[in-house]
């Protein structure tokens, strides 16, 4: 009897506590990660401006020459005067998200993608 207790094996509550350990790191990790994502998101895209590939601007990189943000409240002047003097009479290519934007896309996905495809933003 003496010599089944000290030879007793431990190796079940071992691995048991192993994948528990585990599992729970796994979870915290993955709350954490979903918890700060948009900061993790924006710490991507400022790393991989800073570290990354740089885009050559050249004349056919860009598909709108600006993109214009405004409140809905100011929505007549870019919609009618900057339009208007800026694409008709200068030949610019402006982003105005009721004409440009893509139907179906988040309005967050939508503003990125004009802020990256413009040359400036307005």
């Amino acid at each position: 009897m003496r010599l089944k207790k000290y030879c007793a094996s431990y190796i079940d509550v071992i691995v048991l506590s192993i994948i528990l350990i585990i599992t729970f790191v796994v979870v915290v990790c993955t709350l954490l990660v979903y918890r700060f994502r948009w900061k993790l998101r924006y710490l991507y895209y400022v790393m991989k401006g800073a570290y990354g590939y740089h885009r050559l601007e050249t004349e056919d990189h860009y598909q709108f020459d600006a993109f214009v943000s405004y409140a809905d409240s100011d929505r007549y002047f870019p919609k009618d005067e900057m339009v208007d003097y800026l694409e008709r009479q200068r030949n610019f290519r402006l982003c105005i998200h009721h004409r440009d934007f893509i139907a179906g896309c988040g309005i967050a996905e939508n503003i990125t993608n004009a802020i990256h495809n413009s040359r400036k933003v307005v």
